[in-house]
């Protein structure tokens, strides 16, 4: 399959990486949170418009239905693993699927000098790794000088998950029993998370930063913004975060409890709700 694939290559790709960890039955440092970020529902929505994946209003948002496994290259061993593990502490808080040990990476965090310079050798190496994105995006890619990068390749599948099947034309097919407005007949699933972080960005940035920055790149398909409220800001606001905020953590937990199958209008309204509704254990 296309995610076993890519996920194979990855391997390749950040050569000496570090996994995380299995997941605990009951983690005893899970993360979460219990009070809503803001009780003003434009601020809320102000937020969500900021970091949520821009895409036309009937297409879903991309999540992992697939038990996540972190691994991370480029830094010492030691801040690998630190990284690693606070991420998949992250997932598990969020209600995400953390696979055993041993496990093939899906998630993938790079520290490397100059992200940008990357792209093109890791296409000509490794294009797997960019398969189904749009060569306009990569193209634009390799003309930043952010300092970080990242990208998801997800699959479209049925709303109960099962793989589409190619039509008489070739075309993907999907048989709906009960066809409804409010939901799409389709989700999708991601395959792979890529976090490529300028390693000349890290001075003065703290594992947990750059695990918390990384998470919701990964597994939100989140863009960087959000000001001093998020995470997603670390590059960017003065000061930035020490840690995820409550309404990263907020935003993360609704991510992945809202329904992967509805349209992307109806997902940034409950996304919406979420920051404004308190939460609960």
């Amino acid at each position: 399959m296309l995610a076993t694939t890519v996920m194979s290559v990855a391997i390749a790709v950040l050569g000496q990486a570090t996994p995380a960890p299995p997941e605990r039955q009951t983690p005893p440092d899970e993360i979460v949170v219990t009070a809503r970020p803001t009780s003003d529902t434009e601020e809320a929505n102000r937020f969500v418009r900021e970091v949520a994946p821009r895409l036309d209003y009937d297409t879903p948002m991309a999540r992992f239905a697939e038990p996540v496994c972190v691994a991370a290259g480029g830094l010492p061993t030691r801040l690998l693993r630190s990284i690693a593990d606070r991420m998949t502490r992250l997932a598990v808080g969020a209600g995400l699927d953390v696979a055993a040990d041993g496990c093939i990476p899906n998630v993938l965090v790079i520290f490397a000098p100059d992200p940008a310079r990357q792209i093109q050798p890791m296409l000509n190496r490794r294009p797997a790794l960019f398969h189904g994105l749009d060569h306009a995006v990569i193209g634009r890619w390799k003309k930043t000088d952010g300092p970080a990068l990242a990208w998801s390749i997800a699959a479209t599948v049925g709303r109960d998950g099962v793989p589409l099947a190619p039509g008489a034309d070739g075309v993907p097919t999907q048989q709906v029993s009960f066809p409804t407005r409010l939901y799409q007949p389709v989700r999708r699933d991601i395959g792979l998370a890529v976090v490529m972080i300028d390693r000349r960005s890290v001075a003065g940035r703290t594992t947990t930063q750059l695990a918390d920055y990384a998470a919701m790149r990964a597994f939100t398909d989140a863009r960087p913004g959000g000001g001093g409220r998020s995470i997603l800001s670390l590059f960017d606001a003065d000061p930035s975060p020490d840690t995820a905020t409550p309404f990263d953590l907020a935003y993360l937990r609704a991510y992945y409890r809202m329904s992967p199958a509805q349209r992307n209008g109806a997902q940034r309204q409950a996304l919406t709700r979420a920051l404004t509704t308190p939460g609960k254990r």
